[in-house]
């Protein structure tokens, strides 16, 4: 019998089986029914995901598709990364008794003056995927304790509000521009352009685009090459086109131009409108009803009423 390498796995498959009872051909299969079941309606390549998917995490080695590192490990490095710049404002030691160093940074609690602020959320490894504009402000409602510290504050009367309150101005005294200058750490600066001559004067000048070529809107209208003057089709005055297409120097113009017919005088359409319906005037001029309408309303006249029965 006749067979296929498979370009996936690279094992050979039969070209001619027998699914359900029913024969089935393979001959235009690129990949055996392990790598794509039959009825699946497969049309990736096989092949270039098997060498994505190879790729292992560096930290961990999961596959990963491929990217250097699985999205568990990037996670907790970026979160590490950020707890790491937390305790460097905030210090590895009890505020009160000292104790603690780098090896014991994880019994250091972040205790909130409740007394003073109010607490919106804790500060921990759950929060620190929360940018610095939203951690900076809750920071500075926390002090530094050892746990033992903590659960006296908490749980015995050892230790006051007014010694808290004292700790926190002592603590944030030196510490808030740190802590504050994170918020600012974040913002990427706009990337600049590089300095360009100048079309016309041949000037160096800073562009605020790629596009620009002249340093001044003077250097602009200078450098371009001049149109010459048009002559309005409408009222006949001349006029410097922006665009050369431009046949009319004002949109009044233009909007003239557009009408049907000439605008029939004061007196004229006073006397249409008295003597015929509006539609029979809309008739005489060629246009509609709305237009007489319009024309009254221009001239500062009122549209006749509709005699009812």
């Amino acid at each position: 019998m006749k067979t296929k390498t498979c370009k996936n796995c690279g094992d050979d498959f039969d070209l001619v089986v027998f699914i359900d009872g029913k024969r089935k051909s393979l001959h235009r299969r690129k990949y055996c029914l392990r790598c794509s079941p039959f009825g699946m309606k497969n049309n990736r390549r096989l092949e270039e995901l098997s060498v994505k998917n190879k790729r292992q995490c560096i930290d961990c080695g999961r596959s990963t598709n491929g990217r250097r590192r699985c999205s568990y490990c990037s996670v907790k490095r970026s979160q590490s990364k950020k707890m790491g710049q937390l305790r460097e404002v905030v210090g590895n030691k009890c505020i009160r008794c000292g104790y603690g160093d780098e090896v014991r940074s994880s019994i250091i609690n972040l205790h909130h003056v409740t007394h003073l602020f109010e607490k919106e959320f804790c500060v921990n490894i759950s929060s620190i995927g929360l940018s610095w504009k939203k951690l900076v402000p809750e920071l500075l409602k926390c002090i530094p304790l050892c746990c033992r510290c903590h659960q006296e504050y908490h749980l015995t009367d050892t230790i006051s509000d007014q010694e808290i309150e004292v700790l926190h101005r002592q603590f944030w005294e030196y510490r808030r521009p740190i802590a504050i200058a994170l918020t600012e750490s974040r913002v990427i600066p706009k990337r600049r352009l590089e300095k360009k001559k100048c079309k016309f004067c041949r000037k160096i000048f800073q562009p605020n685009r790629k596009t620009r070529k002249y340093c001044s809107s003077e250097c602009s209208w200078l450098g371009h090459p001049r149109r010459a003057d048009k002559e309005c089709i409408c009222c006949g005055k001349s006029f410097y086109p922006r665009v050369e297409r431009i046949k009319f120097c004002s949109s009044e113009c233009a909007k003239i131009m557009q009408r049907k017919c000439e605008r029939p005088s004061l007196g004229q359409l006073q006397e249409d409108v008295a003597s015929m319906p509006m539609t029979k005037v809309g008739e005489k001029y060629g246009v509609s009803d709305n237009a007489v309408r319009k024309w009254l309303k221009y001239y500062g006249l009122e549209c006749p009423k509709r005699k009812s029965g």
